[in-house]
């Protein structure tokens, strides 16, 4: 609509339709090729094990005196506390497992995420 100031909610939710429809519908095309690219792949075993339910036994493969800054517990905090830790854990990874989802009220930069 040129440089007309517009207040009414239904032309401005119009305008800004086809501003955002003409924005991301074009496709450019930048001239970049992949043909004959091979990419790595994980094997079926491999692909399949990233996505198998975490067990308690992985914890203790994990190594311990790291941590990922120097206010954090390091892993053989948790495995020294396990048995007062495991079930709250253990719950914790699953959820998210099944669900993909943080519950509420849990910030999720605040947990690192412990490798299989």
């Amino acid at each position: 609509m040129g440089s007309m100031w517009i207040e009414e909610p239904e032309i401005v939710h119009r305008e800004a339709m086809k501003l955002f429809e003409a924005r991301f519908s074009t496709t450019q095309d930048f001239g970049v090729r992949l043909d004959h690219v091979e990419f790595k792949t994980f094997s079926e075993e491999v692909s399949l094990s990233m996505v198998s339910k975490i067990s308690e036994e992985a914890a203790w493969m994990c190594e311990g005196s790291k941590s990922s800054g120097p206010d954090d517990f390091n892993f053989n905090f948790i495995k020294n506390s396990w048995e007062v830790l495991k079930h709250d854990i253990v719950t914790f990874v699953l959820h998210f497992q099944e669900t993909g989802c943080i519950p509420k009220g849990c910030n999720a930069s605040f947990i690192p995420l412990v490798p299989k």
